[in-house]
């Protein structure tokens, strides 16, 4: 038990020896205390020098982003708009090709109509009557052509942007 007693009695000894080497003044604490909460203010300065740093290169790449984006957008509508403009332009010249051959077919079928019409009559009627057939049928095609030039000459301002 004496060896217990002294064994507790040399560990408080010790503790207590050691507690007195280990601290400090007042003085001492307040310093130590400046000079950390100092450590500290420096750290987050940089720090927050660091995270604007970083904050200012990420907008610089989220516009550079943003910029190839509207420019990448920019030119993908100016693809899709001419393919566009070309695809209305085809659209155009089928639309002008089938209508002018419908008009001429009906031209033609008109002027026959009108011909055996003509036939039924003789001399000066006959005669007149071929005539205003004749006069009708170029009348329809000249129309029939004036409408396909139109309709071509706006699938050709389509094809090229306008």
């Amino acid at each position: 038990m004496k060896t217990r007693l002294l064994i507790a009695s040399s560990t408080a000894l010790i503790a207590a020896l050691t507690l007195a080497a280990c601290s400090e003044s007042p003085k001492e604490t307040a310093e130590d205390v400046a000079e950390a909460r100092q450590e500290q203010r420096e750290k987050v300065q940089e720090a927050s020098a660091d995270a604007a740093e970083d904050m200012a290169d990420a907008r610089a790449d989220m516009r550079e982003v943003r910029d190839e984006v509207h420019a990448d957008l920019s030119t993908d509508q100016a693809e899709a708009q001419q393919e566009l403009d070309e695809a209305q332009s085809k659209l155009t010249r089928a639309e002008a090709e089938a209508s002018y051959e419908l008009a001429i077919t009906k031209a033609d079928a008109a002027y026959k109509v009108a011909r055996e019409q003509c036939d039924a009559l003789s001399g000066a009627q006959k005669d007149a009557c071929q005539t205003r057939a004749k006069a009708e049928h170029e009348v329809a095609v000249a129309d029939a052509k004036a409408r396909l030039e139109s309709w071509e000459k706006a699938a050709d301002r389509l094809a090229n942007g306008g």
